[in-house]
């Protein structure tokens, strides 16, 4: 998908009541009202969703994985990521792209068709992540990337600051089905 259709795409689902952005007036209304809109396919992530997630995905385990697109730890990851879902599709993987830039929608489908995840679960941000988002995303969370939440059944929660390898998640996958 190139720049164009993840617009339009973007534009379809505003006009179906999806909370996308229709036209460059409604996404400036759209970013003062919300702090992150979903990629295609996935949610529209505000405040109000982040405080939800934890109870959506309660008793299952899943990942939040907290990336930039001005992180090089975090671009270099991606790939990891694709190869680890590649052999574990099952694994139940969120992807929220955190930096602020320009076409934050656009730039964050682009780079995650680049690395074969633009099918996953993800967010990006559309203004600075903010205190309140992030804190009901995960209380123990700076805001550094990458950063990765492993939360398992039972409100078991492993964080990994900075680049984390397949080991730890498929480790942390066994254990977490246990």
């Amino acid at each position: 998908m190139n720049r164009r259709e993840a617009l339009f795409a973007l534009g379809a689902v505003g006009a179906l009541g999806g909370g996308g952005l229709s036209s460059p007036a409604s996404w400036a209304a759209g970013a003062k009202r919300a702090k992150a809109v979903a990629t295609p396919g996935a949610q529209k992530l505000d405040l109000a969703q982040a405080r939800a997630l934890h109870a959506r995905w309660a008793g299952r385990p899943f990942v939040l994985h907290a990336w930039g697109l001005h992180c090089p730890a975090c671009v270099k990851g991606l790939p990891g990521w694709r190869d680890t879902l590649a052999t574990t599709p099952e694994l139940p993987l969120l992807l929220l792209q955190v930096d602020a830039v320009p076409d934050p929608v656009v730039a964050t489908v682009e780079r995650l068709q680049q690395v074969g995840l633009a099918a996953r679960e993800s967010w990006t941000v559309v203004d600075e992540l903010d205190e309140f988002t992030r804190h009901a995303l995960d209380p123990q969370w700076l805001g550094e990337t990458p950063f990765t939440l492993l939360s398992a059944p039972g409100g078991r929660v492993e964080r990994v600051r900075g680049p984390v390898s397949r080991e730890e998640v498929l480790a942390w996958w066994r254990r977490s089905q246990g």
